[in-house]
């Protein structure tokens, strides 16, 4: 898509835009590059000038692209809800256990001690996590068109418990893996050592802590994805590209910084990016990968 060029319907919901790609509008119509049309950045869908004119535009989020949903387009949330569920979930988990111990332990005066000592550390850093992926979904969601599929907060597999995915996106380039971490202020920057007679080594550091062990996580994200990719059918491949996306971190200005293949980015140049990438993938091919995907890495 272009720059905005008006705003139709509900405030900040329905764009008028001219095209950068064909595209087909929920009636079935088609709609060739360079035609202005409407953009739902909520239900993700090109609506065409007959429609618009029509007046026939979706007026509730439509489903993301995932496989087995049996919610009606008017039940379904806005994709960018799911960012940060799994972390949320957890912080809720954590503060209501907390409230019931203390106030068995402290019948009378619980609700008093709750409210002076607040919550545990551990429980404000969850909500913290789920607060930042909301952010950069709704910072990248925002700055990509329909040509860019998303599955938001993915476990690795069917049945698996060692973690999720925060983001993945389908572009034309293929898939990135998108780990979010909120670090609101902390500089971000990757270290080297070693040299002519050393074996050369990188470091990541946030905030001056060591934070390399976060690539592990990476490593594990990717694998799962890799391993779901290997069993799509009908010849399709893509290249899986990681990246560590920092929301309101102090990252470097003018350059671009990765470590380990991993690529680091503030989440508004995440979305810049993605919305700018091209490649061998087709439309067809990238709903196929998205659909595929979701059935394999089912919502966290």
């Amino acid at each position: 898509m272009s720059e905005t060029e008006g705003v139709l319907g509900q405030p900040g919901r329905i764009k008028i835009m001219r095209l950068r790609r064909d595209g087909s509008c929920t009636c079935g119509a088609s709609v060739a590059a360079g035609i202005r049309a409407g953009w739902d950045p909520i239900a993700r869908v090109v609506i065409c000038s007959e429609c618009l004119a029509s007046e026939r535009v979706p007026t509730h989020p439509l489903p993301d692209i995932d496989a087995g949903s049996s919610e009606t387009p008017s039940a379904s949330p806005s994709p960018v809800t799911d960012a940060g569920a799994s972390l949320q979930r957890e912080a809720d988990r954590r503060a209501e256990s907390r409230e019931a111990r203390v106030k068995e332990r402290f019948p009378r005066m619980g609700g008093l001690l709750l409210a002076i000592v607040g919550e545990s550390a551990s429980t404000t850093a969850f909500r913290i996590g789920a607060e930042g992926e909301r952010k950069a979904a709704e910072r990248i969601l925002g700055r990509c068109g329909p040509e860019v599929g998303f599955l938001l907060n993915r476990r690795l597999g069917p049945g698996r418990r060692d973690g999720d995915v925060d983001m993945i996106a389908i572009t034309a380039a293929g898939v990135h893996v998108i780990d979010i971490k909120h670090y609101k202020g902390a500089k971000v920057e990757v270290r080297t050592s070693g040299g002519l007679f050393s074996p050369r080594a990188e470091r990541l550091f946030i905030g001056g802590r060591d934070r390399t062990s976060l690539l592990d996580s990476m490593d594990r994200q990717c694998e799962a994805v890799r391993l779901a990719l290997a069993t799509i059918e009908g010849g399709i491949t893509a290249e899986v590209f990681p990246s560590l996306c920092f929301v309101d971190g102090d990252l470097p200005v003018f350059s671009t910084p990765s470590i380990g293949g991993v690529v680091i980015r503030g989440s508004r140049e995440v979305g810049r990016r993605l919305r700018k990438e091209n490649g061998p993938l087709s439309e067809v091919e990238r709903l196929a990968i998205a659909v595929h995907l979701g059935e394999w890495l089912p919502p966290a």
